[in-house]
């Protein structure tokens, strides 16, 4: 009889230890929310005939009352369809809370080394091309799941 006290104790403390878990889990995901990803910006800023270069900025607000220690940004860019860069950050950075911290990146095109669906694009003489924004926000704290990034729009080449 002992030994099968002893059994249910130990089941009964991982059923609690897996309920406290679970609980935290869920506080946390109710107490902290997920920040909000937007692009500010789109543009080309430069056009050669072979280079071109685009200045992308994302902006990432907190809606919390604390800080969002950020570990990880990842993200892949598509231009009318076609996947033109991807990359990652070099350095966590953090959000203030309830703030806002923009991304910025320059992508280089090398319109050569490019899809011909881009350049026929270009060649088109077509005032706007559609581009879309994904990746993932890995935030540094415990049980928080990476925040899904799709933002999509359109990039006026009228300068």
């Amino acid at each position: 009889m002992k030994a099968s006290f002893q059994q249910y104790s130990s089941l009964f403390a991982l059923l609690v230890f897996t309920l406290t878990l679970n609980a935290c889990s869920t506080v946390l995901q109710e107490v902290l929310k997920e920040p909000e990803v937007s692009v500010g910006e789109f543009k080309l800023v430069k056009a050669g005939l072979i280079n071109q270069t685009f200045s992308l900025k994302l902006i990432v607000t907190n809606p919390n009352q604390i800080p969002l220690p950020i570990k990880s940004f990842n993200y892949s860019i598509q231009l009318a369809g076609d996947e033109f860069a991807s990359g990652n950050t070099a350095q966590p950075f953090s959000i203030p809370a309830k703030g806002s911290e923009s991304i910025d990146l320059t992508i280089k095109l090398n319109l050569l080394r490019s899809s011909s669906h881009l350049i026929n694009i270009v060649k088109s003489g077509s005032q706007s091309i559609h581009y879309q924004v994904n990746g993932n926000i890995g935030i540094d704290l415990p049980l928080m799941a990476a925040v899904p990034i799709n933002k999509e729009g359109s990039i006026n080449l009228s300068r």
